[in-house]
């Protein structure tokens, strides 16, 4: 049973962290070298994979790919992550499958969209979320719509030309169609327009990723400053 549109309103308006710090976990390789004791420290916005990481679970989780939910086994495994979140927000097509009350269903609303369309930046993510190259972008939408008004990110390295894709340690697959270069570039385009929104309404995004390769929202503070 998944909250309803009207549910999920009185949860924004009744939330204690409006305008205060969250903190969107991304699953970059260098992920690995944060501690649990930070991940834990701010209320945290996970995504996909991110329960792969031990003892680890995310305040709202995020869940939009098919590679996580076309097939039974796979929605096996997020089942925990799912249930232990405060909020899932997931791919409609796919949430009847989990029978939680915390479920709230996101992407685009019915009918044809532009390109255009389904890259601008959301207000109300329930009705039509933005999408573009990387899922924290759907995150910065959401974590916005939740009265956050400072978004710090870990894990986002922005370098798809490592061995290793994320901090579990898969590599890129040679068939798929975008390549590193493309890959951030097209990141850079959708941050690009989060970091506008998100400025202009007062609020602030920190990308906390040691090395990360984010032209737009490079790391220019240690993500020590905001532990303790």
């Amino acid at each position: 049973m998944a909250i309803d549109y009207k549910e999920l309103k009185d949860y924004v308006v009744g939330a204690e962290g409006i305008g205060n710090t969250c903190l969107i976990v991304c699953n970059g390789p260098s992920l690995k070298d944060i501690p649990l004791e930070f991940l834990e420290y701010h209320p945290t916005f996970g995504t996909n994979s991110i329960y792969k990481f031990p003892d680890f679970q995310p305040t709202y989780y995020t869940v939009t790919g098919f590679n996580l939910l076309a097939k039974q086994e796979q929605r096996d495994e997020i089942q925990g992550v799912v249930q232990g979140a405060d909020i899932c927000f997931m791919n409609r097509m796919w949430a009847h499958h989990f029978p939680y009350n915390n479920i709230v269903t996101v992407l685009s609303r019915r009918g044809k969209m532009s390109r255009q369309q389904k890259i601008a930046w959301s207000d109300d993510p329930l009705d039509a979320v933005g999408i573009g190259f990387t899922v924290t972008y759907v995150q910065l939408q959401i974590a916005w719509y939740l009265g956050y008004r400072t978004a710090l990110m870990i894990g986002q390295d922005h370098d798809w030309a490592k061995d290793t894709l994320h901090f579990y340690g898969d590599t890129l697959d040679p068939t798929q169609a975008y390549d590193d270069e493309t890959l951030r570039k097209g990141s850079d385009f959708v941050f690009n327009i989060a970091k506008k929104h998100y400025e202009e309404g007062g609020g602030k995004i920190i990308n906390l990723t040691p090395g990360t390769k984010s032209i737009v929202l490079p790391c220019e503070q240690d993500w020590r400053e905001f532990y303790k």
